[in-house]
This record gives C-alpha cells, structure tokens and sequence, in this order.
C-alpha cells in the first residue's frame, strides 16, 4: 500500500480521477493503474466508493493482449463480456477488483483535474516571461548619436557648422572599422553635441511584472 500511493496521489492531483485495478494478496497490496481516458465513473455506492466501466475495444492490440493474458482476472473475463456484444464498449470492472480515487467527490459525474483554472494563468505568465526576455534584450541596447550644429547668426534652418555629407562620411568610417560593438547603433541629426540613449529603464517594471505574477500564481 505505501509503495503505491505517490504515485496514485501524482494522478490524482494531475487528472482529478484515477482508475485502477487492485489486488491483494499475503504478499501486500498492488494498484494497476489504467489510462484514465479510456474509463468512466459508472456508479457510487451509499459508502462512498466509486464503480467504474471500461473502453475493452482498446484491449484489442497484440500488446493490450500480452497485459490480458499477463494479469489474467478480471481483464480476461471483461474482455471475453465484451467480446460476447461488442456493441457495447464499456464494461463495469467488478468491485472487488475496482479501485476508483477522486479529488472533487461532489462532481463525481464529471472529470475537472484540479488545476485547470490555473492553466489560461500560466500561459499569460509564459508570455510576461517572453516579455521580460525582450526587455533584457533591449536593455543591452544602445543609441550613439551625433547632433550637427547650426550656425547661429544663420537664417536658414538647415545651415550646419558641418557638412552633413562629411558627418556621415566619418560616421560610415566608424561603423565600416566595427568600432561600435553589437547592441549599440549610431546615427547623425541636427543638434549640439554628442549624446546616447539606453533602454535598461525599460527593463525593471517588465521584471517586476513576472515576479508578481509567478508570486500570485505559483
């Protein structure tokens, strides 16, 4: 029994219901466990347990076969009850070998595994992560950029102290020779002195954002 349970309680709290078969016997107590798709609860008993009906068409394969033959009762004998009408797909698994968990026992006519409600949460919390990925991305990123004085006593709106053709001439050089090293880009318009733009304050309220989501929800 204690060598059962983690993993019977693994299912329980991913699927919200598991379908097993048990056996008993001197040696200790095994739980079979069978794929939950292909089962449905059928029944519940003034205890409290659960009966439950299996899918035999799945058990028709060379390798479910094999699981038949290996187990023997009472997989032969639904097997064989469905073989008898194979109209009918479902078959009740008899009790004394039926073992049915369930988390929500007050929805037991419907399957809800017990986290789904956070699942629509994790996947907007997977797009802030991709967010923040772009903000750090970004912060790395730098603008050099260099403003070309006017002539002040000049009437003329686009009168520069310096060609803008020579400007860009150096500029190019710069760019051509890799002096500005990957993250950082340059460019030349109107103004008075050499100045850079950053992104990284864009960064913190993105980071921030992903902290207080993964908090709330994990």
């Amino acid at each position: 029994m204690q060598g059962n349970m983690t993993e019977l309680l693994i299912n329980i709290y991913r699927e919200d219901v598991v379908y097993a078969l048990t056996f008993l016997d001197e040696t200790g107590m095994f739980f079979y466990i069978l794929d939950p798709s292909e089962c449905i609860i059928d029944s519940r008993y003034s205890t409290g347990d659960f009966g439950f009906s299996m899918d035999m068409s799945k058990w028709r394969s060379t390798q479910r076969q094999k699981i038949i033959e290996f187990i023997g009762s009472p997989l032969k004998e639904m097997y064989d009850e469905y073989l008898s009408d194979m109209s009918v797909k479902y078959v009740h698994c008899p009790d004394e070998y039926a073992a049915c968990f369930k988390f929500r026992t007050d929805t037991w006519d419907a399957v809800i595994p017990p986290f789904v409600s956070l699942f629509l949460q994790i996947a907007a919390l997977e797009d802030l992560v991709d967010i923040q990925a772009e903000a750090d991305a970004l912060s790395i990123y730098k603008l050099i950029y260099l403003p070309l004085k006017t002539i002040s006593s000049s009437r003329e709106s686009d009168d520069f102290e310096v060609s803008p053709d020579v400007a860009i001439e150096y500029l190019n050089r710069m760019i051509d020779a890799e002096a500005i090293p990957d993250g950082a880009a340059a460019a030349v318009i109107p103004g008075d002195e050499l100045k850079t733009i950053d992104f990284s304050k864009t960064v913190d309220s993105d980071t921030n954002s992903v902290e207080k989501a993964s908090n709330q929800i994990l």
